[in-house]
């Protein structure tokens, strides 16, 4: 997850971001996908543990489409989104980056900072994963864990992965599970201490 805001907010930096919200509390929006997305959870979650006073403006009718063009029209000050929704604003000039909510710099844009540079700890990643119903026996899921990773290994998905910005981690069902309960031991306490239900 990234931070986009337009030039028009007259900052370039994430701390200097900070001191616009902390100069004006509760009135810097920040506008995100529907409640209870990984774009507005992120946005919750920067503001609890970042203890900065924005508002985050979940929209359930047009999702970070409608954010940006309230961005646009100066109604909203910033979003949360994965690159790939931001990349056509980005090369507009229409909004330009201050934060990537992952543990370490993303190599296509090494000069924005991670958020947990300023937030230790705060990272935000979206991903996305094969399941098979509780029960499935090993040797299928096996076998569709291997089937999976092969396609993934084309050359045609690896470029097409790679111009959405989408990197692709080969994982076993093993690693997979790991992953997941790692991810859930990040989040379900944020999910907790927000009361988010």
């Amino acid at each position: 997850m990234f931070i986009g805001v337009p030039p028009r907010l007259g900052i370039t930096t994430f701390p200097q971001f900070v001191a616009l919200a902390k100069s004006k509390p509760q009135e810097i929006l920040i506008g995100t996908n529907g409640t209870g997305s990984l774009p507005n959870f992120a946005g919750l979650a920067l503001a609890k543990k970042g203890n900065i006073p924005v508002t985050i403006v979940p929209y359930a009718q047009g999702g970070t489409l409608a954010a940006i063009s309230d961005i646009m029209g100066g109604r909203v000050h910033a979003t949360i989104e994965a690159i790939a929704g931001l990349r056509g604003h980005l090369q507009s000039g229409d909004l330009k980056l201050i934060g990537v909510m992952s543990a370490n710099r993303d190599p296509e844009y090494p000069e924005v900072p991670t958020i947990a540079e300023i937030v230790p700890g705060l990272t935000a990643i979206a991903f996305v994963s094969l399941a098979a119903p509780a029960g499935t026996p090993g040797d299928v899921v096996r076998r569709l864990n291997e089937a999976l990773n092969q396609t993934l290994e084309t050359t045609n998905i690896k470029q097409r992965f790679a111009e959405l910005s989408m990197p692709i981690k080969i994982m076993t069902p093993e690693e997979t599970k790991s992953f997941v309960e790692n991810e859930e031991k990040l989040w379900w306490p944020m999910v907790r201490e927000l009361d988010l239900k």
